[in-house]
């Protein structure tokens, strides 16, 4: 097996295509010259504007096909397009239902901030991101340590 991009594995093979195209993810598969994942990743956000849970779908949907080559690699049999999207589905489930109960469990409004234990320290950092330009920030960090 010769060197695969991440282009014509996400998109350009027969069985990437079979995959997005049993989706509810709006774009045609076909003809996609993103360079990169992260291109078509930020396509979908500022361009076509999706939201969070079919851009969850998105990386799902990526990982089980990236999986699925790395299976192909060592040996493993090719799953066919409707296999990888039920693992696509399960994992993705899971995963929302893990983050639902996280989500629940942070919505204590009696919780109040208190500093962690010695020798851990909490840094707070701030980031952006520009719709305009395509790119995103992370601030850099300002420590201050305090004694009590």
């Amino acid at each position: 097996m010769g060197a695969e991009t991440c282009g014509h594995l996400f998109w350009g093979c027969d069985r990437a295509c079979e995959v997005w195209n049993s989706t509810s993810i709006p774009f045609d598969a076909q003809g996609l010259a993103f360079p990169a994942f992260v291109d078509f990743i930020w396509h979908l956000i500022f361009r076509v504007r999706v939201g969070q849970e079919l851009l969850e779908l998105v990386a799902m949907v990526a990982w089980c096909m990236w999986f699925n080559m790395n299976e192909v690699w060592l040996g493993k049999p090719r799953h066919q397009g409707l296999a990888i999207l039920q693992r696509t589905h399960f994992l993705l489930d899971e995963f929302q239902m893990v983050n639902l109960k996280i989500h629940s469990a942070r919505c204590n409004k009696d919780a109040q901030w208190s500093p962690p234990k010695a020798p851990l320290y909490k840094l707070n950092v701030d980031g952006a991101t520009f719709e305009s330009s395509h790119s995103s920030s992370v601030g850099q960090p300002f420590v201050i340590l305090l004694e009590e």
